[in-house]
C-alpha cells in the first residue's frame, strides 16, 4: 500500500486501496477502456510508497483491489481522493484529480470498466457517497452537491463562510459532519433542512455506520478522550465504556448496522491496542496489540 489514502471493502469482500501498489508479478496495464478514460495526468507525483526499500523503483499508487485469494488488480491507474460503491454493488464512483486543481466525478462498473465522467468540480472533492443506485452526493468541504447517472447535477447546500469544513458524508448523503472552524465541537448537519446539532468535543474523528443510522465520534475536548455514539438526528449521545478508562480512543469505525465499533486505544505510555467492541455497552469482543498504530488506516 502507498502512503496515505484509505481502504474500503468491495462488494465481493476484497479490500480496495486508493493508493495501492501492485506487486511486480501483477503489474499490467488496466483494460483499454479504463486506460483511455484515465489518461488525464495527475497534478503532482505520488509520494514514495511505504515499505519500498532503497533502490526499488517508485510505483505510483492507484486504485487497487486485493482479493482474499488470487492476484491483486488495478481498478484505475489514478489514485482517487474519494471512492464508494453503489448500494447494489454494481457501480463504483470516484473523484480523481483533473490536473487543474479540481476533480472529476467518474463512475464505472465495479471492476473499473465502462468509465463515464459525470461532472467536474472546480475544487478538490474530499468525500462522496451514493444516495441511491443512480445518484451520488459529494462535497469539496464547503458545498454539498448531487449528480446522477444521467449527468443531471444540483447544488444541495453551501456552508456559511467561516463556519468550519464538511469532512464526512453519511452513507446516504442525508447527513454530513462539519468540523469546527477552530478547536472541537463540530456539528452533525441535516443536508435537507440545514439544521445542525453539535457533537460534544468532536474534532476530526467522526464516522457513520454503513446504514446511515448511527454516528460515532471521539470527544477530544477532554483527556483522556472519550468515545460517543448516538442514533443520527436524535441528539441522544451515549458514552461508550473503554477497557482501559485511562486510554484515549482514535481511528474509529462502525460496522454496517452500528452494533459494533473498532478503534485504537492508546494508553499514557503510547502503547496502542486495536479494540472491537459491542454497542452501546462497549463490551470488548476482541483486543489486539498494534506494533505501529501510525501505519494503520481503518475505513
Amino acid at each position: 500500500n502507498g502512503t496515505g489514502g484509505s481502504l474500503i471493502y468491495a462488494p465481493d469482500g476484497a479490500v480496495v486501496s486508493t493508493v495501492g501498489v501492485l506487486p511486480a508479478s501483477a503489474l499490467a496495464p488496466v483494460s483499454s477502456t479504463a486506460s483511455a478514460a484515465a489518461a488525464t495526468p495527475s497534478a503532482s507525483p505520488t509520494a514514495t510508497p511505504e515499505g519500498v526499500t532503497p533502490g526499488t523503483p517508485e510505483v505510483p499508487g492507484a486504485l487497487v483491489e486485493f482479493p482474499s485469494s488470487g492476484t491483486p488488480a488495478a481498478i484505475s491507474t489514478q489514485s482517487p481522493s474519494a471512492v464508494a460503491y453503489s448500494p447494489n454493488g454494481r457501480y463504483l464512483a470516484m473523484a480523481v484529480d483533473d490536473g487543474n486543481g479540481g476533480s472529476r466525478i467518474i463512475t464505472s462498473q465495479s471492476d473499473g470498466s465502462d468509465r463515464d465522467k459525470l461532472t467536474d468540480s472546480a475544487t478538490p472533492v474530499t468525500s462522496l457517497t451514493w444516495a441511491s443506485n443512480d445518484r451520488i452526493i459529494y462535497t469539496d468541504g464547503t458545498t454539498i452537491n448531487a449528480v446522477d447517472l444521467s449527468h443531471a447535477a444540483a447544488l444541495l447546500y453551501t456552508l456559511p463562510s467561516g463556519s468550519g469544513t464538511i469532512t464526512e458524508l453519511g452513507p446516504d448523503g442525508a447527513y454530513a459532519y462539519v468540523s469546527a472552524a477552530t478547536g472541537t465541537g463540530g456539528s452533525l448537519l441535516n443536508v435537507t433542512t440545514g439544521s445542525e446539532q453539535v457533537l460534544q468535543g468532536a474534532a476530526d474523528d467522526v464516522t457513520f455506520s454503513d446504514d446511515g443510522a448511527t454516528v460515532a465520534w471521539v470527544d477530544e475536548a477532554v483527556q483522556p478522550a472519550r468515545l460517543f455514539t448516538e442514533p443520527v438526528g436524535q441528539n441522544a449521545p451515549v458514552a461508550v465504556s473503554l477497557p482501559d478508562p485511562t486510554a484515549s480512543p482514535s481511528d474509529i469505525d462502525l460496522d454496517a448496522s452500528g452494533r459494533e465499533i473498532t478503534y485504537l486505544s492508546t494508553n499514557s505510555s503510547g502503547v496502542a491496542e486495536l479494540v472491537v467492541a459491542q454497542l452501546p455497552s462497549g463490551t470488548p469482543l476482541a483486543v489486539s496489540p498494534i506494533s505501529n498504530a501510525s501505519q494503520l488506516t481503518l475505513s
